[in-house]
């Protein structure tokens, strides 16, 4: 995912990062700000923030509706 700036946009000057690890995040959050930087966001599929599993769930209902993948058993992310 990282690479999606270049894929869209092969000439762009977007900087791209993986963040692993915490220092990976802190390292990637220090580079300059004089261009685009899109971070892509490593994480235990259990460290999700209860935010950000209530906003994707909330984005899948609008896209896809009571008849969504969401509701299969299994795939509706649940806030911890």
């Amino acid at each position: 995912m990282a690479d999606l700036p270049k894929v869209l946009c092969p000439e762009t000057t977007a900087r791209s990062f993986v963040a692993k690890t915490p220092d990976d995040l802190a390292s990637a959050l220090s580079a300059p700000n004089d261009k685009m930087i899109f971070i892509e966001s490593v994480m235990d599929p259990h460290d999700c923030p209860a935010p950000v599993a209530a906003s994707s769930n909330h984005g899948a209902e609008v896209d896809y509706g009571p008849r969504g993948p969401q509701h299969r058993d299994g795939v509706q992310l649940e806030a911890v």
